[in-house]
Formats: structure tokens, sequence, C-alpha cells
């Protein structure tokens, strides 16, 4: 009796042994295949995100390039009403008056991260630092906005305040003059006028610390950009 209890005991034992066996490795074949479908949608998210970046290193890349051109112009004038240079002829200011009064600002492309944020699969993306990176970028661009808005303000009121004389309208392109309504007659060109008057002056200053500020901002903006599309890179 002994033998035999001791044998039915044994084969419980290696039956028992032999379930549990099996239940772990379904739990490890389903933890696999889980880890493999969140890899997955992790991979499928971070090309998203490529796309997303890569686009921005364009875009940022496209806005300062244009940027330049309007500090540029602006630094040019201020140096000519200064003294500082010598004034150029009417063709040269004509381009540098208009160039100043350009404005550029970055259209970003944030689709794939606020997807992520807003269904909450932010941490599909395995790396912290990724996911710190992406957000301190997209937290970043609200700071330029209140002075986007102001440079904004500052031309249109310069405009505005002046157009009466037509000093500044006089040397704009014709998507600038009052809506196109004037026709190129009206327009006499009076660049000493022009940069002699004070509002001019004052309004050209105040906008060449702001577009130089914003021209700095989307260059650190560039720099972290591009960091992330080499970081999302390195994560596929």
């Amino acid at each position: 009796m002994r033998d035999a209890n001791g044998i039915q005991w044994k084969r419980l034992s290696v039956e028992t042994t032999a379930i549990v066996a099996s239940i772990l490795l379904a739990f490890a074949i389903d933890a696999v295949w889980d880890e493999r479908e969140l890899r997955e949608q992790e991979i499928a998210q971070l090309h998203a995100l490529h796309a997303d970046f890569t686009e921005n290193v364009k875009r940022l890349q496209g806005v300062i390039d244009r940027q330049e051109v309007v500090v540029d112009s602006q630094i040019q004038l201020l140096g000519i009403i200064h003294g500082h240079q010598d004034r150029p002829n009417e063709e040269v200011l004509k381009n540098l008056v208009t160039d100043s009064f350009m404005f550029f600002r970055l259209e970003e492309v944030l689709g794939a991260y606020q997807a992520l944020v807003s269904s909450g699969d932010l941490r599909l993306i395995q790396d912290r630092g990724l996911r710190a990176a992406i957000a301190e970028f997209a937290g970043t661009l609200g700071d330029a906005y209140e002075d986007e808005e102001l440079g904004l303000r500052l031309r249109v009121r310069l405009i505005s305040e002046m157009s009466s004389s037509t000093e500044v309208l006089a040397v704009l392109k014709p998507s600038f003059r009052a809506g196109g309504s004037l026709p190129d007659s009206a327009f006499d060109p009076d660049f000493k006028a022009l940069l002699d008057n004070r509002a001019y002056r004052n309004h050209l200053a105040i906008l060449a610390y702001i577009e130089n500020g914003q021209l700095s901002f989307y260059r650190e903006l560039l720099v972290s950009a591009e960091s992330i599309v080499v970081i999302v890179e390195q994560n596929l």
C-alpha cells in the first residue's frame, strides 16, 4: 500500500508540476506577444513622430533663412539712420524697408505627439528622455507667442499711423499697400522723410529687438528638433 501511495503521490506531483509549468509557459508566451505588440505600436508612433519632427526641422530652417533677411534689413536700416553706414541707392533702400516689414512665423507640426497625449498612449514611447524632449519642445513653443503677437501689432500700428503720409506705403510691395487699393502712381517714395520720421525709427528699433529675439529662439528650437529626430532614429 505504501508503495502504491508513494507512486500516486509521485504521479500527482509530476502532473502538478507539468500543469504549473504549462501555465507559466503560457503566461510567458502571452507576455512575449504583449511585449511584441507594444513594441510594434511604439514603432508606429516613433515613425509618426519622426515624420513630424523631420518636417519641423525643415520648416524651422526655412523660417530662420527668411527671418535672417528681416533682421539683417532692420539692422542695416538702423545703421543708416544713425550714420554708422553709408546710405545706399533708392532701390536698395526700398528693398531694405520692404524686407524689414516682412513677417514670418513657424507653423509647427505636432500631430503625432498631440494624438499620443490625448489618447493617453504617451507611455508607448519607452524612452523617457525622448518623451521629456518632445514635451519640452511643445511647451517651449508657447514662450514665443507673446512676442509674435507684439511684432505683428507693431507692424499694423506703424502702417496705420503713417499711412496718411504714405511714407511707409510708398516703399512697400503691392501686397502691403492698403489692400492693393491704391495705384502705383499714388506712391512717391521719400526715403529721407521716412528715415527721419521719429515714429518709424522707434518702431524699427523695437521691431529689430523683437525679431532678433525670435531668430535666436528659432535657432534654439531647430537644435532641439534636430536632437529629437536623432533620438527617435536611435529608438527605431
